[in-house]
């Protein structure tokens, strides 16, 4: 693995949202966690949609813990923000899912660079 070129963006320039995405997926190649580049990026995707889900899911879970505060406007507010959450985490999981039965699995040779 060590012949293949994975190209990264200058450390100084965080322009791209791929950034941290193809850092991870370099991390996952050095430690053999993955095959193949294509494959390591799936992999970092998927990591980081989890992880923002998990915050999301702790957002909601502070909303649902919430006494009403007998402001109508605040109520409303954390009603409004509850349902946005669940939306939201919906959204997560049917992308999470959409990626998995995309994923091409490990293939042996990815797409030229």
């Amino acid at each position: 693995m060590a012949d293949k070129i994975i190209p990264l963006w200058p450390t100084g320039n965080r322009t791209s949202a791929l950034t941290h995405v193809d850092e991870l997926a370099a991390q996952l190649l050095a430690n053999g966690q993955a095959a193949t580049l294509t494959s390591a990026r799936i992999d970092a995707v998927l990591k980081q949609i989890r992880e923002d889900r998990s915050k999301l899911v702790a957002v909601f879970e502070d909303l649902e813990a919430r006494p009403p505060t007998g402001n109508a406007q605040l109520d409303e507010a954390d009603t409004d923000l509850r349902a946005g959450a669940v939306e939201g985490i919906t959204h997560i999981d049917k992308l999470i899912l959409a990626i998995e039965a995309w994923c091409p699995g490990n293939s042996a040779e990815d797409p030229s660079i």
